[in-house]
C-alpha cells in the first residue's frame, strides 16, 4: 500500500471525518473543507490540526451529498489538475455518466463506496476504525487510469477495508438490496410505532432495538440516495409490499400454510 499526501477531504460529515482521523494516524498531511462551518470546525478540532495549507493535494476525496459531487469535482480539478479524485457516495450510475462526459477528469477519477456507517451522522460520530474489516467497493469510470484505480484501492487498504471492484450499474443494484432496503424497512417499522407510548416501548427486547436502529439515520442523506437510485430501489420496495400483502391476506383468511411459507422464505 502506498498512499501519498497531502490529501484534501471535502465534506466533514461522518465518512469524511472518519477517513481524516485514520489518515491522521498514518501521518498523512490533510486539508479539510466543508461549506458547513460548524462541521469544519469540529472536524478540525478532532483531527488536531490548524487546517493550514500543506501544499497542493495529491489526492482529493469528495464526501459531499451525491447531488453536489460532480460540480465539486470539476471545481477541484480546475485548481488541482494533477491530483487524483475519489468520491465516497452510495450511488454511482448517474454520477459516473456525468464524470465520463469530462474525459480529463474521468482519467483521474474513481468512485468508492465504504460499506460502513452509523445511524448517527456528523463529525461528532466519526471513528478512525469505522472502515476496519468492511467492504470497500471501487467503481471506475470508463477512462479511469491505472493510477486512479490503484489510488482508490490503496485508500481502502489504508483504512483497513477489504477491496471489491464493481461496475456502477451492478453496484447500484447490489446496494439497493443490501443497504437501501434495510434502511427503508427500519424506517417503516419506526414510523409504525410512533403512536406507541414510551412506557410500552420500554418493554421491547433486543429484537425491536436491532431492527429499528437504522430508523435514526439522517433523512436528508437518505432522500438523496433513494432519489438517485430510484430505478434500482423501486422494484425492491414493490417486492416487499407484495410479500407483506400476501402475508396480510393469509393472516386475515387463516391460511396457515401461506404464513409458514412466508417465514420459510425469509429463513432461506
Amino acid at each position: 500500500m502506498s498512499l501519498i499526501g497531502p490529501v484534501k477531504i471535502i465534506g466533514c460529515g461522518l465518512i469524511g471525518t472518519s477517513i481524516a482521523l485514520r489518515l491522521k494516524e498514518l501521518g498523512i498531511g490533510l486539508i479539510l473543507a466543508d461549506t458547513n462551518e460548524m462541521n469544519l470546525r469540529l472536524a478540525t478540532d478532532l483531527i488536531g490540526e490548524s487546517n493550514k495549507e500543506v501544499g497542493n493535494p495529491a489526492l482529493v476525496i469528495i464526501a459531499t451529498p451525491p447531488e453536489a459531487i460532480f460540480e465539486v469535482a470539476k471545481h477541484e480539478f480546475s485548481n488541482n489538475p494533477a491530483a487524483l479524485f475519489i468520491e465516497v457516495s452510495g450511488v454511482k450510475s448517474k454520477l459516473l455518466l456525468e464524470v465520463n462526459s469530462f474525459p480529463e477528469l474521468a482519467r483521474s477519477f474513481a468512485s468508492v463506496h465504504p460499506m460502513a456507517g452509523r445511524e448517527t451522522s456528523g463529525p461528532q460520530s466519526a471513528r478512525s476504525d469505522l472502515f476496519e474489516s468492511r467492504a470497500w467497493i471501487v467503481s471506475p469510470t470508463k477512462l479511469s487510469s491505472s493510477t486512479a484505480l490503484k489510488g482508490a484501492k490503496d485508500l481502502g487498504i489504508a483504512l483497513g477495508s477489504t477491496i471489491y471492484e464493481l461496475d456502477s450499474g451492478t453496484h447500484d443494484s447490489v446496494v439497493a438490496a443490501i443497504s437501501h432496503l434495510p434502511q427503508i424497512l427500519s424506517s417503516a417499522l419506526g414510523g409504525s410505532l410512533k403512536d406507541e407510548s414510551a412506557e410500552h416501548l420500554n418493554l421491547a427486547g433486543q429484537g425491536l432495538r436491532d431492527v429499528s436502529r437504522l430508523a435514526d439515520s439522517e433523512p436528508e442523506l437518505w432522500s438523496s440516495l433513494l432519489l438517485a437510485n430510484s430505478k434500482e430501489i423501486s422494484p425492491k420496495i414493490s417486492e416487499v409490499i407484495s410479500r407483506l400483502s400476501i402475508l396480510n391476506q393469509a393472516v386475515l383468511s387463516g391460511d396457515r400454510r401461506a404464513i409458514i411459507d412466508f417465514f420459510n422464505e425469509g429463513r432461506e
